[in-house]
């Protein structure tokens, strides 16, 4: 497999769809006041643009790895695609684990950088927090911004850059109570953007609400492959059970995705309230769906 050919495929295709719909929304994000915050394709492709151009001046090159370890927001889109662009693994954590699993799983992904916000930076040690970058995903915006007490640069043995080959490690105990890394690669990822495309009808121009967490590979995959595919994300600010509702009536989205155990709750809901139509309208509603 040429890594480099896989690489250069997902770049080409974000700038493509970056460039074909520009002015269309690529994220909305609904806020807890009530208010949203829409970022068009071509302000995620300015702020990843930006970002990673900046990326050389911290000492992280391509081959490295660099943590996201945050609550699901655009920013965290934003780092994921900009780390993407300059070939630099993205290494997901879970935002709630306890602070001193972070730290083992920071210390032994051997990363270069940190992308989180100001309550998880005060959990890392003072190793991570002095040793290497740690950005404020708060007050990134065009430009990246380190908190004051975290390392200014990479401290490295060698300086030569590598091929681009895992765009993501996701951690995940699943079912299981070890936690393993799951790398997901360019060439998967280009691959099934273009069989979702094939095997489904979703298309460029639908709205996709994001409510799988993005330290999943579920949420993480998804994500990639409807920007990918130039598809709307509609995020919800501290999503919750509660907010749901609101978040899909707000978004009116074409699809959205959900963990089975959510699944279940909404089909067994759905199921009880046709019930209560009588018979004639469950019989006809149920004959429908098969």
């Amino acid at each position: 497999m040429d890594t480099d050919q896989e690489y250069t495929k997902f770049r080409e295709r974000l700038s493509y769809i970056c460039t074909t719909y520009r002015d269309r929304d690529a994220i909305t994000y609904m806020l807890d006041s009530g208010g949203k915050k829409n970022y068009s394709f071509a302000d995620v492709e300015r702020k990843v643009h930006s970002w990673e151009t900046a990326f050389p001046g911290f000492g992280l090159l391509r081959g490295d790895r660099a943590a996201i370890i945050s609550p699901a927001s655009p920013k965290v889109i934003i780092a994921m695609l900009a780390l993407a662009q300059a070939g630099i693994t993205a290494v997901m954590i879970d935002a709630a684990l306890p602070a001193e699993e972070i730290n083992r799983l920071l210390a032994f992904s051997d990363v270069r950088a940190v992308f989180t916000v100001d309550d998880l930076f005060r959990q890392l040690s003072a190793t991570e927090k002095q040793g290497i970058p740690v950005f404020d995903l708060d007050s990134c915006d065009e430009n990246l911004s380190l908190f004051p007490q975290s390392g200014r640069t990479v401290r490295r043995g060698e300086t030569e850059d590598r091929a681009a080959d895992v765009i993501a490690v996701i951690y995940s105990s699943e079912t299981v109570s070890t936690m393993k890394g799951i790398m997901v690669t360019y060439q998967s990822l280009v691959m099934s953007q273009k069989r979702f495309v094939d095997l489904t009808a979703i298309r460029a121009k639908m709205r996709y609400l994001l409510t799988l967490p993005l330290n999943h590979i579920s949420g993480y995959s998804s994500t990639m492959i409807f920007l990918l595919t130039g598809c709307s994300i509609g995020m919800i600010e501290n999503i919750n059970s509660s907010k749901l509702q609101s978040g899909l009536l707000a978004y009116n989205p074409h699809c959205f995705g959900m963990v089975p155990k959510v699944y279940d709750i909404i089909r067994d809901k759905i199921k009880s309230a046709v019930h209560e139509k009588g018979r004639v309208v469950e019989k006809g509603f149920f004959s429908v769906l098969k």
